[in-house]
């Protein structure tokens, strides 16, 4: 197992102040983890720092800045490892070191910004017991912004905080909990592994409750839960340039989104979109409203969901066809074949495909279905392309169909 949990308390005791104010982390077991790569993130093509410095050293500065808006605080992020004792480093100082006003990102978790989890520690107070950098942590809610900032490119990662919990110093040491503050690589002495979900997860950590002076230490630790922001921002371009802003808070979406046709029921002239980790299929209106169209009730997840859209023309015949582009990616669990699949027109008609009707397929295998909205909407299954298809874009319908195509499987009704 890693690291145990961090102090992130004042220690007077090492700066000169009151000896009964020092901290005490919870022991640590053996086992190192293997530090985060310094590799290009995605927050900047370039590392955060130097890859060579072990996790041993001391802390190093990064190009991050921690906000968060509604505690109206910003602080400078220090690269940190572990200490001799095996636990996670929270630097110190005197009174008047700036360091009470940094927060510190353990290098042996993720890269902030990665689909995985990352850990950063801040003070409850300083050496003589007045508010530090994360006094207030425990004011955060569901739903308030964190902000990773990058110094070297302005760009802004945006999470929000799911939940606030608090534990006694005994449950920190329980591995199911060393799991939520550092993720299960580090725990395992293992490298940063990816999220079950997807999303990037940051870990805001630091201490609370009673100060117990025999033992040295506050008697609980504060971790707040904080996961990316799956909102999708949607603008709109008219054909002079101007750009408008019709929402910032639309689902995660992303593939090929199409616009419905008249007929496609009250989702008529909506931007419709496909969310693959969940598998749903979503309608945003003019007016920045989402709505659910349909539950594809095919296989989800990163790389694996629904992906890409197409509606069904008029005049949809056995001459016609409808591709969809397999792109290779060596070493994905659905590597692709470099190819173009086809489902021919006489396929679609013959798995009674009507025009009008939405496309759907997933980016892992190409497991196709149709949507078709009136009153309601129905969902069918009607193709499936070969289980190494890795499916990215738009579904295209042409009038006539091309020679050289590899074909989708189709289903037959």
């Amino acid at each position: 197992m890693a690291a145990a949990l961090l102090s992130a308390c004042a220690n007077a005791q090492a700066s000169g102040g009151p000896p009964a104010r020092h901290s005490s982390p919870v022991p640590a077991t053996s086992t190192q983890p293997r530090p985060a790569q310094a590799t290009e993130s995605l927050l900047a093509p370039t590392p955060l720092f130097d890859p060579s410095i072990d996790l041993r050293a001391g802390p190093v500065a990064v190009p991050l800045e921690l906000r968060l808006p509604s505690l109206h605080i910003t602080a400078p992020v220090l690269g940190v490892g572990l200490t001799p004792k095996n636990v996670m480093d929270t630097p110190m100082g005197s009174p008047s070191d700036p360091v009470w006003r940094k927060v510190f990102w353990y290098r042996g978790s993720g890269i902030p910004g990665e689909a995985t989890t990352s850990t950063i520690a801040g003070h409850v107070d300083d050496v003589l017991g007045r508010p530090a950098i994360f006094a207030r942590l425990k004011d955060l809610r569901p739903g308030d912004t964190v902000v990773v900032h990058d110094t070297r490119t302005n760009v802004d990662l945006v999470f929000l905080v799911t939940r606030s919990v608090t534990y006694t110093l005994k449950q920190t040491s329980d591995p199911a909990v060393l799991a939520q503050i550092y993720g299960t690589g580090p725990v395992n002495g293992q490298s940063p592994e990816p999220s079950a979900d997807g999303v990037a997860h940051l870990t805001l950590i630091t201490c609370i409750g009673n100060w117990i002076r025999t033992a040295g230490t506050f008697d609980h630790r504060l971790l707040v839960s904080v996961a990316a922001d799956r909102a999708t921002s949607i603008l709109s371009i008219d054909c002079r340039g101007a750009v408008r802003t019709l929402t910032r808070r639309a689902p995660r979406v992303e593939g090929g989104i199409v616009v419905a046709p008249s007929s496609f029921g009250t989702f008529a002239g909506d931007l419709i979109a496909p969310d693959e980790i969940s598998g749903t299929i979503y309608a945003v209106g003019p007016s920045g409203t989402a709505r659910i169209v349909a539950r594809s009730g095919l296989p989800h997840g990163g790389d694996i969901g629904v992906e890409s859209e197409g509606f069904v023309p008029a005049g949809l015949s056995r001459r016609s066809a409808a591709y969809i582009a397999d792109r290779s990616v060596p070493g994905n669990p659905h590597p692709g074949t470099d190819s173009v699949l086809e489902l021919t027109g006489a396929d679609l008609l013959r798995a009674e495909v009507q025009p009008g009707e939405l496309i759907v397929a997933t980016e892992g295998g190409a497991e196709t279905v149709t949507v078709g909205c009136r009153q309601t909407c129905r969902v069918r299954h009607i193709a499936a392309g070969p289980t190494a298809t890795h499916a990215e874009g738009h579904i295209v319908f042409v009038p006539i169909a091309f020679p050289y195509a590899r074909r989708w499987a189709p289903q037959q009704p």
